[in-house]
This record gives C-alpha cells, structure tokens and sequence, in this order.
C-alpha cells in the first residue's frame, strides 16, 4: 500500500510537471506568435507611412510645379499686355505727332 502510494505520488507528480511543462511551452508559442503578428503590423504600418509619405510628397511637388507653371503664365501674360500697351501708347504718340505735323503743314 505505500508502494502504491509512492507510486501515486510519483505519477501525481509527473503528471503536475507535465502539465507545468505544456503550459509554458503553451506561453511561449504564445508570446512567439504574439511577437510575429506585432512585427507583421509594425511593417504594415511601416509601409503604410512610407505610401502615405510619397503620396504627400507628389501632392507638394506637384504644387510648386503648378506654382511655377501659374508664375511663367502669369508673366507671359502681362508681358503680352505690357506689350500692348506700349503699342497702344506708341500708336498714340505716333497719332498726336502726325497730327501735329499735318497741323503744321497745314498751317504752313
């Protein structure tokens, strides 16, 4: 009787360890696959910080591209209005000369 009460014991005993055993081996896959998905959804992120990131940088270049293409349009434009302005004057100027020529001619 106390052979088989040791014996008890023993197997009680093994049977505690085992348990014990596949617990933490339990925790550790745990705390492995855990670790992974963590990894897994940092990268994610990273990524998609990275995508985000570029995406944000072609809007800006885009921007000032389209902010230097609006300036060389913008100066083309008033070149052509300056121009025309000149012109305008000039064709003016031209007029009240001729005029005061053909006054003098006339008067002459």
């Amino acid at each position: 009787a106390a052979q088989d009460k040791a014996a008890q014991d023993k197997a009680a005993q093994d049977k505690a360890a085992q348990d014990k055993a596949a617990q933490d081996k339990a925790a550790q896959d745990k705390a492995a696959q855990d670790k992974v998905e963590q990894e897994a959804q940092d990268e994610v992120q990273d990524a998609a910080y990275h995508v985000a990131y570029h995406e944000v940088e072609h809007e800006v270049q885009d921007e000032v591209v389209q902010g230097a293409q609006d300036e060389v349009e913008q100066e083309a434009q008033d070149e052509v209005e300056q121009e025309a302005q000149n012109e305008a004057e000039q064709e003016a100027q031209d007029e009240v000369e001729q005029g005061a020529q053909d006054e003098v001619v006339q008067g002459a």
